[in-house]
């Protein structure tokens, strides 16, 4: 089923930040574990229940020796398969988070990951909305999952991954949706 594809994709994700190299320290790293900082049903609104929750570096399939302290895998659904489905990790330094977006991070190869992880989307860069301080936005629609909206976020330290899908979803709603989780960032 595609839902584990978007799993797998995430599971892709976190490991790619993983890979982060150590680096100097900047600002003063957030010290909040991630799983304190991830949405719940009550962020998302009434009709969503978690259905999914894996929270550790571990638990997530993250190497023991990656620059991150706490990581956690959040996901929601609605009755009608309106599907959020959030990472917040927890890296160790501005700097490694910062390093999740270079070249050989995320920015190098989200794109690929997605399109190969759900053939026929084609997903489009979406650069007029900024969360935190860096921000990824994508956009794809199929046939069958509706809507398909994909951001990845630095605020500090902290690295969020947001996968939204949903016939009923736009992208106002998905913009929405990641500032409730960056306004829990503090």
């Amino acid at each position: 089923m595609k839902f584990n594809r978007i799993v797998l994709t995430f599971a892709s994700i976190i490991m790619i930040i993983s890979m982060v190299a150590c680096g100097a320290s900047g600002p003063a790293p957030l010290a909040a574990a991630a799983k304190d900082l991830n949405y719940t049903a009550e962020d998302l609104g009434t009709g969503y229940t978690m259905m999914q929750e894996s929270d550790g570096v571990e638990a997530l399939g993250v190497d023991a020796s990656a620059p991150i302290n706490s990581a956690n895998m959040r996901a929601f659904a609605t009755e009608d398969m309106q599907i959020v489905t959030s990472v917040v990790m927890n890296v160790k330094t501005v700097k490694d988070a910062e390093d999740a977006f270079g070249e050989k991070g995320l920015v190098g190869s989200i794109t690929g990951q997605l399109e190969s992880s759900i053939p026929g989307v084609q997903f489009k860069e979406l650069t007029s909305y900024k969360f935190g301080d860096k921000t990824l936005m994508f956009a794809g629609e199929d046939a069958t999952m509706g809507k398909l909206y994909l951001v990845v976020f630095r605020k500090v330290n902290i690295v969020s991954v947001v996968f939204i899908i949903g016939s009923n979803q736009t992208e106002e709603s998905a913009v929405e949706i990641v500032k409730k989780l960056e306004a829990k960032i503090k």
